[in-house]
Protein backbone atom coordinates (compact mmCIF):
# COMPACT_ATOMS: atom_id res chain seq x y z
CA UNK A 1 0.00 0.00 0.00
CA UNK A 2 2.96 2.29 0.72
CA UNK A 3 4.24 2.07 -2.87
CA UNK A 4 0.73 2.63 -4.23
CA UNK A 5 0.35 5.87 -2.22
CA UNK A 6 3.86 7.17 -2.87
CA UNK A 7 4.62 5.92 -6.40
CA UNK A 8 1.69 4.44 -8.31
CA UNK A 9 -1.04 6.98 -7.58
CA UNK A 10 1.12 10.07 -8.32
CA UNK A 11 2.49 8.43 -11.48
CA UNK A 12 -1.03 7.68 -12.73
CA UNK A 13 -1.87 11.39 -12.60
CA UNK A 14 1.35 12.37 -14.39
CA UNK A 15 0.82 9.82 -17.16
CA UNK A 16 -2.46 11.51 -18.06
CA UNK A 17 -0.51 14.57 -19.25
CA UNK A 18 2.68 13.00 -20.71
CA UNK A 19 3.55 10.69 -23.60
CA UNK A 20 6.58 8.82 -22.25
CA UNK A 21 7.41 7.37 -18.84
CA UNK A 22 11.20 7.00 -18.48
CA UNK A 23 12.58 4.90 -15.65
CA UNK A 24 15.86 3.28 -14.67
CA UNK A 25 14.99 -0.38 -14.27
CA UNK A 26 17.65 -2.88 -15.28
CA UNK A 27 17.17 -6.47 -16.38
CA UNK A 28 19.80 -7.74 -13.95
CA UNK A 29 17.69 -6.60 -10.96
CA UNK A 30 15.00 -9.31 -11.17
CA UNK A 31 13.43 -11.93 -13.42
CA UNK A 32 10.38 -9.70 -13.94
CA UNK A 33 12.57 -6.81 -15.08
CA UNK A 34 14.65 -9.10 -17.30
CA UNK A 35 11.44 -9.98 -19.19
CA UNK A 36 10.64 -6.31 -19.87
CA UNK A 37 11.18 -4.64 -23.23
CA UNK A 38 13.01 -1.33 -23.78
CA UNK A 39 9.71 0.22 -24.88
CA UNK A 40 6.40 -1.02 -23.52
CA UNK A 41 2.82 0.24 -23.57
CA UNK A 42 1.88 2.05 -20.36
CA UNK A 43 -1.40 3.36 -18.92
CA UNK A 44 -3.18 6.33 -20.50
CA UNK A 45 -1.81 5.65 -24.00
CA UNK A 46 1.80 6.35 -22.99
CA UNK A 47 5.06 4.51 -23.60
CA UNK A 48 7.20 3.18 -20.73
CA UNK A 49 10.85 3.57 -21.74
CA UNK A 50 13.67 1.65 -20.02
CA UNK A 51 16.91 3.10 -21.48
CA UNK A 52 19.15 1.16 -19.05
CA UNK A 53 17.36 -2.19 -19.26
CA UNK A 54 20.38 -4.02 -20.67
CA UNK A 55 23.06 -2.21 -18.64
CA UNK A 56 25.26 -4.26 -16.34
CA UNK A 57 26.65 -3.17 -12.97
CA UNK A 58 30.01 -2.75 -14.69
CA UNK A 59 28.47 -0.31 -17.18
CA UNK A 60 26.70 1.58 -14.38
CA UNK A 61 29.97 2.06 -12.47
CA UNK A 62 31.82 3.06 -15.65
CA UNK A 63 29.15 5.68 -16.38
CA UNK A 64 29.40 7.01 -12.81
CA UNK A 65 33.18 7.32 -13.12
CA UNK A 66 33.11 8.83 -16.62
CA UNK A 67 30.61 11.53 -15.64
CA UNK A 68 31.99 12.01 -12.11
CA UNK A 69 28.57 11.49 -10.55
CA UNK A 70 28.22 11.62 -6.76
CA UNK A 71 27.56 8.32 -5.04
CA UNK A 72 24.53 7.72 -2.87
CA UNK A 73 25.53 7.21 0.81
CA UNK A 74 23.69 3.85 0.94
CA UNK A 75 25.81 2.54 -1.95
CA UNK A 76 28.81 2.35 0.39
CA UNK A 77 26.71 0.22 2.76
CA UNK A 78 26.11 -2.41 0.06
CA UNK A 79 22.60 -1.52 -1.11
CA UNK A 80 22.16 -2.69 -4.71
CA UNK A 81 18.92 -0.77 -5.30
CA UNK A 82 17.83 2.36 -3.49
CA UNK A 83 14.13 3.20 -3.25
CA UNK A 84 11.86 4.43 -0.52
CA UNK A 85 12.85 3.72 3.10
CA UNK A 86 10.53 0.70 3.70
CA UNK A 87 11.49 -0.96 0.40
CA UNK A 88 15.23 -0.30 0.66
Amino acid sequence: HCCYINKTAPTEELLKTHDVWINGVRGDQSAVRKAMQVEQPAPHNTIRFHPMLDWTMKQIFAYIREHQLPRHPLDAKGYMSIGCEPCT
